[in-house]
């Protein structure tokens, strides 16, 4: 029996052995199919030029794809597998680069944190674990007249007044964003500016009457109420004044009965002011805050 040499590399996902008798043994990690499953184990003895047949799965097999480069082609030996084959040069021969994103013989399999838009590409083609910049949505066309409303805001001073209760001053951060419909949401959330316990929350939505300036907001407390509000824009300032209003069974007294509010673009600040109404008190001012735009 007639000895054979050996000599053994590490190549990207697996080793390749190349022995004196021409014969390359090859392993790589399968990876993702064309069809995005999971393949087995890659285990050929051959280099395949063109690039290897799928199968059904869209799995590589040890079958080559029949190569039709030109006889007088120099002969190619690449320590790489590629999978789609290799790309040719201006003579049509083949060379040592893999035609296309080779993500089952080259690519790693990657574990990356969520991104909404996808991930970048890095320079060997494969997946890497770099979100892609996130596309803004385009802002509805019925939202434009308010869109100075959009943005995060936080107060500079907020004074809360009311008949039963003692005057008390507070911290707000308010949100308004978009998602590309036809809506603005909301979020308000109020602190003890001392404690920073939370305080008052409320979430919703603000729609405008297409072709008009009528304006409304649906918006939920967390005290266990609702309310619906309608109202007007003009060029820097919202006004609106509840329709209707309901509590869940068990909401602790007084009940809301009534509730203003008006938003104010005051140079580069927003104003909000909002009047209550309970079962037990009339109509009148609550609050005031004054907000600065955080982004």
């Amino acid at each position: 029996m007639s000895a054979k040499l050996f000599l053994t590399c590490t190549v990207l996902l697996g080793t390749l052995t190349w022995s004196a008798d021409g014969f390359l043994f090859d392993i790589l990690s399968g990876g993702t199919s064309s069809s995005g499953g999971s393949c087995p184990l890659f285990l050929c003895l051959n280099l395949c030029p063109a690039g290897y047949v799928l199968n059904s799965n869209g799995c590589p097999t040890c079958i080559c794809k029949p190569v039709t480069k030109s006889a007088f082609c120099p002969f190619l030996f690449c320590g790489k597998k590629c999978i789609f084959g290799y790309q040719s040069d201006a003579d049509g021969c083949y060379v040592c680069d893999c035609a296309g994103t080779d993500v089952v013989g080259v690519c790693p399999t990657v574990t990356c944190a969520a991104c909404p838009s996808g991930y970048e590409i890095n320079d060997n083609g494969c997946q890497s674990c770099t979100c892609k910049p996130a596309t803004a949505p385009v802002l509805h066309e019925s939202l434009k007249p308010i869109a100075w409303m959009l943005g995060k805001w936080t107060t500079t001073t907020g004074l809360a007044q009311f008949p039963t209760m003692k005057d008390f001053v507070y911290k707000e951060d308010i949100e308004f964003f978009h998602v590309g419909q036809s809506n603005l949401q909301f979020t308000f959330a109020s602190f003890n500016p001392v404690t920073n316990a939370p305080m008052h929350r409320e979430a919703g939505f603000i729609k405008v009457k297409p072709g008009t300036n009528i304006v409304a907001m649906a918006a939920s407390h967390n005290r266990g109420v609702v309310d619906i509000e309608e109202g007007v824009y003009t060029e820097n300032q919202i006004t609106l004044q509840s329709t209707k209003i309901a509590d869940i069974s068990f909401v602790i007294p007084p009940t809301v009965t009534e509730l203003r509010r008006r938003y104010t673009l005051i140079g580069d600040r927003m104003e909000k002011v909002v009047d209550l109404g309970t079962s037990r008190t009339p109509t009148q001012f609550h609050l005031r805050g004054q907000f600065d735009r955080v982004v």
